[in-house]
C-alpha cells in the first residue's frame, strides 16, 4: 500500500508555518536554504513537502520518468443511474491499463447533488480490470469516519488488490457533510490528526494505545495489515502533509 496525505487547505497551514518557523529558526536553515522573511509560506510548504517526498526516493524514482494516473468519474450528472455506468468504468480502466497508465483515482463525497459511487467499494469492483495499476482515493474524507474502520477497510482493499492501493486522505470542506454526520467542521483538523496516529499504528500490526479528544483505542491491533507494510511522512508541527511510498515489510 502507498499512503498519500492531502496537501489541501495549504493557505490555512501557511499561518501555522509562519509561527512554527519563527520559533524554530534551525528548520529554516536546514530545510529552506536561502529563506528570506518575505518568502511566501505557501511556497515553503510546497518546497518542504517536495524535499521530504524526494528524500525518501532513489534518483531513478524521482525525476527519471514521468508517471501518469487517470482520475475516473465516480460522480455523475443528476439523473444518471450509476449502475449503468459501471460497465463503462470497467472498460475505461481496462483501456488505461493497456495504455500503460500507472494509477487510477476516484474522489470521495457524501450527499452531493450528483450521484456519487463511494470509492472503496468501487475500487474493489475495478481491481480485476486494473491489472498492475495502483488504485487510489483522491481524497478520502478522513474526519468523517472512525479511523479503525478506515484502517480495516483500506487494509482489506489492499489485500484484494495485491498491495496496489494508494490511501489518499483529505480533511474535507463541505459544511453539509459535516453537519449531517454531526461533526463540527472546526474539529476536522484534530479528528484528522488523531485518525492519522491510529491508522499508522494499526497498519504497523502493533498494539495501539491512543486516548484522544475524539477517539480511544486501547490495546488493539488488526491482523490483516497492509500487504507491503507502512511508512509515511507527516509533520504535525507545520501541518503540511506529504506523500511517501510505503516500505516493504519484512
Amino acid at each position: 500500500m502507498t499512503i498519500l496525505w492531502d496537501r489541501a487547505n495549504i493557505h490555512d497551514r501557511s499561518k501555522v508555518v509562519r509561527a512554527y518557523l519563527a520559533d524554530h529558526p534551525e528548520v529554516v536553515t536546514e530545510k529552506f536554504p536561502g529563506y528570506a522573511p518575505e518568502t511566501n509560506p505557501d511556497e515553503m510548504v510546497w518546497q518542504h513537502s517536495k524535499h521530504a517526498r524526494l528524500s525518501n526516493f532513489t534518483p531513478e524514482d524521482t525525476y527519471a520518468s514521468v508517471r501518469f494516473g487517470l482520475a475516473i468519474m465516480n460522480d455523475f450528472p443528476p439523473g444518471t443511474v450509476p449502475a449503468e455506468r459501471i460497465p463503462l468504468l470497467r472498460e475505461q480502466v481496462r483501456a488505461a491499463a493497456e495504455a500503460g497508465i500507472e494509477s487510477v483515482w476516484v474522489l470521495h463525497h457524501y450527499l452531493g447533488n450528483m450521484p456519487t459511487l463511494q470509492p472503496l467499494p468501487l475500487l474493489a469492483a475495478l481491481a480485476a480490470e486494473a491489472g498492475d495499476m495502483f488504485l487510489g482515493t483522491n481524497m478520502f474524507i478522513l474526519p468523517l469516519s472512525h479511523p479503525v474502520a478506515v484502517a480495516e477497510n483500506y487494509a482489506t482493499l489492499d489485500h484484494i488488490t495485491g498491495g496496489r492501493v494508494i490511501a489518499g486522505f483529505g480533511m474535507g470542506y463541505r459544511e453539509n457533510e459535516f453537519e449531517s454526520f454531526g461533526i463540527p467542521l472546526s474539529d476536522r483538523v484534530s479528528r484528522y490528526e488523531e485518525s492519522v496516529q491510529i491508522i499508522r499504528g494499526l497498519w504497523s500490526g502493533k498494539e495501539v494505545n491512543v486516548t484522544g479528544q475524539h477517539f480511544t483505542v486501547s490495546g488493539q491491533r488488526i491482523h490483516h495489515v497492509a500487504k507491503n507494510g507502512v511508512a509515511d511522512a507527516i509533520s504535525h508541527e507545520t501541518h503540511y502533509i506529504v506523500s511517501e511510498k510505503l516500505a516493504d515489510k519484512p
